[in-house]
């Protein structure tokens, strides 16, 4: 999309880049209503740390097509991406360009091979973009650096003022500084310059173009700073807009990381019914919620958070995680096996779509052993064999020494009761039930703060209906009913050969437990029950 500006010449002096106001462009562009909200699974991969083909330690593109097999059964319809991009540091969100491959991963050959080697399996290719800041190295930022009457020099933020002490940063001019957000090593982009607007989505249009289906944008609540407010500006709200717009005419999915625990923050990066930002937010405050009712002992919290959801239309719009590249490893945070499953049937039975971060389907733990990165961002667990199967070389991370004691994939494909086959029968029991996939939330009460209860139920009415009691508590609770129900039985799908109830009389969950129920027999679609059953 072409905007109308002019390039301002002054003959004699040094004039400012021409400023771009997308508050304004926004007014003049065509209504692009979002696209029906996925429920799919998303799963988020560190290329580095997920499989290496070539034996030098390092994950790799070619690696994660050897692995599309496992992402295939494990139902994985989105895969993200960590950035892919050449960077100075191993995670790659300081970029120093955002169309082009880092060679420690491969090539944009290989990149593409996997784009259409996952979409032969259904699987669509989601990139992590940082479109906040770039690196230091990035050529950009060295150019506005030395010649701030260039295009370059108006594509990041510079003042003479500081109205941030702690993001402003010097440059080699006298009493010009530019502003870092994340940090010395991170400048922020300036969205108002007609060359950020023009070349970042210039950079995803190339990627488009090879058959990319999505991007997650990263740190979208700091994207425009207006005026000495550096979060949730109306500036940066016009600009989601206006690049969601470029975005979906490409018929790529926008997923935004607005890093918040308060739903009211979250929720305006959904945009309007006109004006979109984003197709699905990341569910910060959901997940913040699930982990209040599971380590507190108490569903309240989680089921008026689910209320609040729903009176704001967005129960559908969330992508709700578990684990992720920010967050220490879910064993790390919640030690108890038994909580970590009631998550994961949380995650996979709520509406909207659920996020699984590499590993957490096997219960990987963080390593210990110095890492060159965060120690959440090891490497994966294959198997027993040597680094766990990830690497014939030396991993460039050790990773956890877990895969020793049988954590790794291959042991829990085998194992019926580990926490891989209980995602594998979500997993399946999700794809057959149009209710989990994207029906009605229905939230039934119970007088007992520790349980709570929800069904899924069909829109279209001819479906089996889904029904989740969960136990937040230590103890047993016998004899739970519930009221409003409506089916004359309930199959357990928790319990071997799909035990029936008559209605929703004399239910017993075990302490820290679960059942999942159906008003159908469907019994090949079971799932593992709580441990210890």
């Amino acid at each position: 999309m072409l905007l109308p500006w002019t390039w301002l010449l002054v003959t004699g002096c040094v004039a400012d880049p021409p400023r771009v106001d997308l508050c304004r462009e926004l007014k003049t562009l065509p209504p692009s209503p979002a696209a029906a909200p996925s429920s799919g699974l998303i799963y988020e991969a560190y290329v580095r740390s997920f499989q290496d083909s070539d034996g030098d330690g390092i994950g790799d593109l070619q690696g994660m097509i050897s692995r599309l097999p496992y992402l295939q059964r494990l139902g994985v319809e989105h895969l993200w991406l960590m950035p892919v991009f050449p960077s100075p540091g191993p995670a790659g969100y300081d970029a120093v360009a955002l169309d082009e491959v880092s060679s420690d991963y491969g090539s944009e050959e290989d990149l593409v091979e996997l784009i259409q080697a996952a979409g032969e399996v259904g699987i669509t290719i989601m990139l992590d973009v940082p479109i906040n800041h770039s690196s230091v190295d990035h050529p950009w930022f060295q150019l506005a650096l030395a010649h701030r009457d260039s295009a370059e020099g108006g594509a990041y933020v510079f003042s003479h003022e500081q109205w941030d002490e702690l993001r402003w940063f010097p440059t080699y001019e006298e009493d010009r500084w530019y502003y870092a957000y994340f940090g010395e090593e991170f400048p922020d982009f300036d969205w108002s310059s007609p060359f950020i607007i023009e070349e970042i989505p210039r950079a995803l249009r190339h990627w488009t173009d090879l058959g990319v289906g999505g991007f997650r944008l990263d740190a979208v609540r700091q994207i425009v700073e207006d005026d000495g407010d550096i979060s949730d500006t109306r500036l940066g709200h016009c600009t989601l807009a206006w690049l969601y717009a470029e975005l979906a005419s490409e018929g790529a999915m926008v997923f935004s990381e607005a890093w918040s625990l308060e739903l009211e923050t979250v929720t305006p990066y959904l945009g309007t019914v006109k004006r979109p930002q984003t197709d699905l937010v990341l569910g910060m405050p959901r997940h913040h919620a699930i982990v209040e009712a599971l380590t507190q002992r108490s569903a309240r919290v989680l089921i008026e958070h689910l209320a609040a959801e729903a009176r704001a239309g967005v129960l559908d719009r969330m992508a709700t995680h578990a684990g992720s590249h920010d967050l220490t490893r879910l064993l790390g945070r919640i030690p108890e096996p038994e909580v970590r499953r009631s998550w994961m049937v949380l995650l996979f039975t709520l509406p909207g779509s659920p996020v699984l971060y590499y590993g957490d389907e096997i219960d990987l733990s963080d390593t210990h052993q110095q890492p060159q990165d965060l120690p959440w961002r090891a490497p994966m667990a294959w198997d027993g064999e040597a680094w766990g199967g990830f690497s014939t070389g030396h991993p460039w991370m050790e990773p956890s020494h877990g895969y020793i004691d049988g954590v790794h994939a291959q042991a829990q494909e085998a194992d019926p009761s580990s926490m891989l086959s209980l995602i594998l029968g979500l997993v399946d029991l999700r794809a057959m039930t149009s209710a989990l996939r994207g029906g009605e939330l229905v939230l039934h009460g119970h007088t007992e703060h520790a349980v709570m209860a929800f069904e899924r139920r069909p829109l279209d009415g001819d479906d089996a209906r889904v029904l989740v009691v969960l136990n937040t508590g230590a103890e047993e609770r016998h004899a739970l009913r519930f009221e409003g129900t409506g089916a004359e039985a309930w199959f357990d799908l928790t319990a071997e050969g799909a035990e029936r109830f008559p209605g929703t009389e004399g239910l017993t969950v075990p302490g820290r437990g679960y059942m999942i129920l159906s008003d159908r027999d469907l019994s090949p679609l079971t799932v593992a029950g709580p441990l210890g059953d």
